[in-house]
């Protein structure tokens, strides 16, 4: 199953998700959903240069994630998919 971008979130779930980059400059604060798929994005191989400073910014962003810890445990959960509750209501 290929990771995508979550299209809808309710507000409450959105800002429970959200963590502190502390890689990333300028205290980024950025959701592990999200904070997954840079990771597994930037494992993934680049055909050729970068075509303009745009590009180059995005990839040495990425460039950072590629190390991160925080950011292999959360590609790990994506990748694993939602466990199931087995009925239990759940509180996170």
């Amino acid at each position: 199953m290929k990771p995508v971008p979550k299209r809808t979130l309710d507000v409450e779930e959105a800002t429970r998700d959200w963590i502190m980059c502390l890689r990333q400059p300028g205290r980024l604060r950025i959701s592990r959903h999200a904070c997954a798929l840079r990771h597994l994005k930037a494992h993934q191989p680049r055909a050729g240069n970068p075509r303009d400073e745009l590009e180059m910014a995005r990839d040495a962003g990425l460039n950072i994630c590629r190390s991160c810890p925080e950011g292999k445990a959360h590609a790990r959960v994506l990748k694993e998919g939602p466990r199931p509750n087995h009925g239990k209501n759940v509180a996170c």
